[in-house]
């Protein structure tokens, strides 16, 4: 349907005179719209130091600790591309691992996750990264560094490599840096008493 030049016209003065029909805004003092001056505003309150870490989950009837992986990927954690490994500079960093993450350093724990193989001994994995999820391991952008685990097996008892099922991995936890050939290769280190496929 076509729409003659002289509707148009007519439609154009029917929306302005609409527009005319409107309120018009009122004279404001400048200091009611920018308000109060910045030095009247208080001063900060500083937030109150933690005192103790939250309640932690019960251990299980083998004492094992269950991780919940929300807890460990909850902050940044930050590290320049050629970090300073100097204990200074470490624990500097360390700093900003939360109080209620380092209460886990030196629980033997369970935690359930997706394998990304490190070191191989024929077909037995003796080193391997533990992800929360696929996504974080083998797909989509770099997973940050506390996205993982890294999981040493002892000697002589390398595991099954389960490339896409959950695995419960258990052993005692350490958390801090954990540094190969100049990097920061882990936060938290599992030194592993076993990995079994949850299926």
């Amino acid at each position: 349907m076509r729409i003659g030049r002289s509707a148009l016209f007519g439609l154009l003065v029917s929306l302005l005179s609409a527009c005319g029909d409107q309120e018009q805004p009122r004279d404001v003092p400048v200091g009611e719209i920018i308000g109060a001056p910045l030095d009247a505003a208080p001063d900060p309150v500083p937030s109150k130091p933690a005192t103790s870490a939250p309640s932690d989950p019960k251990p299980d009837a083998d004492g094992l600790w269950p991780i919940d992986w929300a807890k460990f990927i909850g902050f940044d954690y930050p590290i320049p591309r050629h970090p300073d490994l100097g204990p200074e500079a470490t624990a500097e960093r360390e700093k900003h691992i939360p109080d209620e993450i380092l209460a886990w350093n030196g629980r033997r724990v369970a935690v359930d996750g997706y394998m990304l193989p490190i070191d191989v001994d024929g077909e037995e994995v003796i080193l391997f990264n533990l992800f929360h999820s696929l996504e974080s391991c083998c797909f989509g952008s770099l997973a940050k560094i506390t996205n993982w685990i890294e999981v040493q097996m002892p000697s002589g008892k390398g595991v099954e490599y389960y490339p896409y099922g959950q695995v419960r991995v258990t052993g005692r936890l350490s958390i801090g840096e954990y540094h190969v050939q100049g990097g920061v290769v882990a936060i938290y280190r599992i030194e592993g008493e076993s990995a079994e496929p949850k299926w």
